[in-house]
């Protein structure tokens, strides 16, 4: 198991009842793992804080397999207009001042980066989000033809250009 945790720094390595644990720290945009390598993402309240959080969704479905699960607990707009009024008043405050950017459409975020959701509930007026996902179809079968013959990477553009273009892996 990776737990990537940036301000958790007790050990390279901690025990747990189900074996090793490491913790490590990276960029949520640019994950060192290799393509399908979980079964399971997940982010809690990150999105709001995340520099370039599509960026971040399209990461989270390219490291997760193609029959895995992305879950998202986050919060962001309400399905109230009088409630997204007060937080779009004061979000340049709040965001200043803790980092988060609270009236983010994360629903729209979700469907913008291609994941296929599952379920999705709300609660909180609104503003609270768990969602079930899993890779979407569009930017999934991007993702495979991104990989040419013998596994090397070619550019989205280049593919959808037609430039280069090498067979598709089924």
């Amino acid at each position: 198991m990776y737990f990537p945790l940036p301000s958790f720094p007790p050990s390279p390595t901690s025990h747990s009842r189900r074996g090793d644990v490491t913790f490590g720290e990276m960029d949520v945009n640019r994950m060192s793992f290799p393509n399908r390598t979980f079964d399971t993402v997940c982010d809690t309240f990150g999105l709001c804080s995340f520099e370039d959080p599509q960026q971040a969704l399209r990461e989270m479905e390219r490291v997760c397999i193609d029959e895995g699960e992305i879950l998202l607990l986050e919060h962001g707009r309400s399905h109230y207009e009088w409630l997204n009024a007060i937080l779009d008043k004061n979000s340049h405050r709040h965001t200043a001042r803790w980092g988060c950017v609270w009236n983010r459409d994360i629903g729209k975020m979700v469907q913008e980066a291609g994941l296929e959701v599952t379920s999705m509930t709300r609660w909180h007026f609104g503003t609270t989000y768990m969602i079930h996902a899993k890779p979407g179809k569009r930017v999934g079968d991007l993702r495979r033809r991104e990989e040419g013959e013998g596994g090397e990477r070619k550019g989205w553009w280049t593919w959808l250009c037609g430039g280069g273009q090498t067979a598709t892996k089924q």
